[in-house]
């Protein structure tokens, strides 16, 4: 397949605050995701330096990835406790990350 271009996949990186945005962020590849899952409560500074320091990493490797076929985004968990019981994951293990690959619901 020489002299074939591949396509660029503009990559939407940033907070899933919806079910829409879900479906951008991540459905819509048909490829793999990585979601972190970020506790984003800010009552000190300690706080607010940890998570801006988790979006920071996953949008340096979001920027990083460019060819990769894996997406990166992010969750408020303490806005959105139901993705929680989406990927399963305990209150107790966060942060984190989940792949999730949406064309096998994995």
């Amino acid at each position: 397949m020489e002299g074939q271009k591949i396509k660029k996949i503009e990559r939407k990186f940033g907070e899933i605050t919806s079910n829409q945005d879900f479906h951008e962020k991540c459905i819509s590849y048909k490829k793999g995701c990585a979601i972190g899952l970020l506790p984003a409560a800010q009552h000190s500074e300690y706080e607010r330096e940890n998570f801006e320091e988790h979006v920071s990493i996953l949008k340096s490797i979001n920027d990083k990835a460019v060819s990769d076929p894996i997406f990166y985004s992010w969750v408020n968990t303490t806005c959105h406790p139901e993705r929680l019981q989406y990927f399963d994951v305990d209150q107790f293990a966060l942060p984190t990350v989940v792949f999730y690959y949406p064309e096998k619901e994995l």
